[in-house]
């Protein structure tokens, strides 16, 4: 499924990081084209959002998004004198982290009439 999305299954000559964290143990791991790892195998791992795809292994090792280390990893750029950091910043935190009503637009928002929010429909309509 990643391979058939990917223009090309090599690594660049340009030094390129993929970022993924080790399933079993929380640790950020990176890939490049020194590695021993697959420009496809690091990529796949690193789309293995938790509860939307599964991990994939690398070495041995269950590997997912290493979104879930941080959400641009930029710290691993310390030291370059240039440096393109690509990251895509919610306007909202998760909705499993909030409540739906605090996530929900101004507009959007009703009054809650008890712990779940839900309130039968009105009357006659």
């Amino acid at each position: 499924m990643i391979a058939s999305r990917l223009p090309v299954h090599t690594w660049p000559v340009q030094r390129r990081l993929v970022v993924a964290v080790d399933a079993r143990d929380g640790e950020r791991r990176t890939f490049d084209r020194t590695g021993a790892v697959d420009l496809v195998d690091a990529v796949a791992a690193n789309c293995a959002v938790p509860g939307i795809w599964p991990t994939v292994d690398i070495g041995g090792r269950p590997y997912m998004d290493g979104g879930t280390y941080s959400t641009d990893n930029a710290d691993l750029a310390i030291g370059f004198d240039r440096v393109l950091v690509l990251a895509l910043r919610a306007s909202v935190p998760p909705l499993s982290v909030v409540r739906l009503e605090t996530a929900m637009l101004p507009s959007t928002r009703r009054r809650s009439a008890g712990p779940s929010g839900a309130r039968p429909p009105p009357r006659g309509r």
